[in-house]
């Protein structure tokens, strides 16, 4: 609608246009600073190692632990792995993996994921959904998640936080995925990571 009003003003075509350049970079701005306000802003995290338990972040200096992979198996830098797959990528290209439910699973995939669940829900986080790899520990409000998945990554532990319009309104969330390449130390230094941040943030009494 603005943007009919001031093609429609006695201005030259030129000054027109400028004008209305103008006034939408200044929409677009006030748009973007509210994505930000409200928590929702999203960005890129660039890993610069392999996958594994342990990976280096760009801007950050040492090892971070991993919870938000897809190496179900641990198998990522396995170097028959490797070889395979460069041969593979020889002979036919590339393609996409498949996932646990139609490839099957370990029983060590259920013992992290049910110790993870266990700990961090007698911690007094909720923890949704149940039986599966991915365990998103619920927060609701989207600016905490992302904070909270900020200051995770400060202490050494790679998390993500979703929240609208990746999921619905009010169901914001940290998006934890445990693998079978996870030790029991590990999962108990991202619980503990976990207390830390939740308490700091008041997400925990």
């Amino acid at each position: 609608m603005w943007v009919n009003f001031l093609w429609r003003a006695a201005l030259s075509p030129g000054r027109r246009a400028h004008s209305a350049l103008a006034q939408l970079r200044c929409v677009l701005d006030r748009e973007l600073e509210g994505i930000r306000g409200a928590g929702t802003w999203k960005s890129e995290r660039v890993i610069t190692s392999r996958q594994g338990p342990c990976i280096r972040v760009e801007g950050i200096s040492g090892g971070i632990l991993n919870f938000c992979a897809n190496n179900y198996l641990g198998l990522s830098s396995h170097p028959e792995v490797i070889q395979a797959g460069l041969q593979a990528l020889e002979e036919f290209g590339a393609g996409l993996s498949s996932t646990r439910f139609i490839c099957g699973t370990q029983s060590i995939h259920k013992n992290l994921e049910a110790k993870f669940r266990s700990k961090m829900e007698a911690a007094g986080f909720t923890i949704s959904g149940a039986d599966h790899p991915i365990c998103p520990v619920m927060l609701g409000d989207a600016r905490l998640s992302s904070q909270m998945a900020e200051d995770m990554l400060k202490k050494g532990i790679f998390v993500i936080g979703f929240s609208y319009p990746v999921v619905p309104k009010g169901k914001a969330r940290i998006r934890v995925q445990i693998s079978a390449v996870h030790s029991e130390e590990d999962i108990d230094r991202c619980v503990e990571a976990f207390v830390e941040v939740g308490k700091l943030h008041g997400a925990l009494p």
